[in-house]
């Protein structure tokens, strides 16, 4: 047992963390296969950037986990980001009007 789990139950305290069941991740890819890759992970591209190789996708929080370790996989992480600022950033790499 850990000192934080000895800790926990000497106040009877029941310490539970929990990932979120899904996410939005960056996926910076190697090779064009990393969008194929992210289907087979159980990931869902919600956009795919110009030059094929990086893409925001929505998946499993198990499916990152695994993403990171495949070869065409040359960074991942999630990505929080507010209504606005998602706009902007559509409108910036242009597949969204402005306004």
């Amino acid at each position: 047992m850990s000192s934080d789990q000895s800790m926990a139950s000497a106040f009877g305290a029941k310490i539970t963390v929990a990932a979120p069941d899904h996410g939005l991740y960056l996926i910076m890819g190697r090779v064009p296969s990393v969008i194929s890759d992210v289907r087979v992970a159980g990931g869902q591209p919600v956009i795919i950037l110009p030059g094929g190789l990086d893409l925001l996708a929505m998946m499993p929080a198990a499916s990152f986990l695994w993403l990171k370790g495949q070869p065409s996989v040359a960074q991942i992480g999630p990505v929080t980001i507010d209504e606005e600022r998602f706009h902007q950033f559509l409108s910036l790499v242009g597949l969204q009007q402005p306004g």
